[in-house]
C-alpha cells in the first residue's frame, strides 16, 4: 500500500469533508495489510482530525489516543510527538500529561533545520506551559500536606 490514501485524506480535510476523511482513515488503520508507517500516518491524521473537527469537544482526548497509537506503529513518528505536544493544555480539560510533553519536546527540538521557527516556538511555549503546570501541581501538593512543624500541631 502506498501513501496515496493519505493524500486523499488530506484533500478531504482541506475541502472540509471531515467525516469522509475519518471514514477513510479508519479503513486504513483497520486493514491488516497496511504497513506500519502508513498506519502511523493515518493515526497522526486521526489525531489531527480529532483536534480540528468542528464537532469535536475540548473534553475529547481521542486525538491524544490516536497520536499514541501512531507511536506504537512507529516510535520515531515526529508528527505524533508534535501532535501530543500541541494538544497539551489547549483547553483546561485537554490532556495534562506532563510526562509525555517532557519526553517528546526535547526529542523534537533536536531536529535542527527540520522544524519551522513557528513550530519550534510553539513547542517551546508548550514545554514552558508544561513546566508551569508541574510547578502548580507541586505547590498544590505542598499546600495540601498538613503542617506539622508549627507549635500546637
Amino acid at each position: 500500500m502506498t501513501n496515496s490514501p493519505i493524500l486523499v485524506v488530506q484533500s478531504k480535510i482541506q475541502s472540509g469533508s471531515f467525516d469522509e476523511a475519518h471514514a477513510l482513515l479508519s479503513q486504513i488503520v483497520s486493514d491488516r495489510e497496511t504497513c506500519p508507517q502508513v498506519k502511523a500516518d493515518a493515526y497522526v491524521w486521526l489525531g489531527t482530525l480529532a483536534r480540528i473537527h468542528p464537532a469535536s469537544s475540548p473534553d475529547d482526548e481521542s486525538g491524544l489516543t490516536h497520536y499514541l497509537k501512531a507511536l506504537e506503529c512507529n516510535p520515531n513518528e515526529v508528527w505524533a510527538m508534535i501532535g501530543i505536544i500541541e494538544s497539551f493544555g489547549a483547553h483546561f480539560p485537554d490532556h495534562q500529561k506532563v510526562a509525555l510533553v517532557r519526553e517528546f519536546a526535547p526529542r523534537v527540538l533536536q531536529l535542527d533545520g527540520e522544524l519551522s521557527e513557528t513550530v519550534r516556538a510553539s513547542i517551546i511555549s508548550k514545554l514552558d506551559l508544561c513546566e508551569s503546570v508541574l510547578r502548580q501541581r507541586t505547590h498544590a501538593q505542598k499546600n495540601a500536606q498538613p503542617d506539622t512543624d508549627k507549635p500546637g500541631k
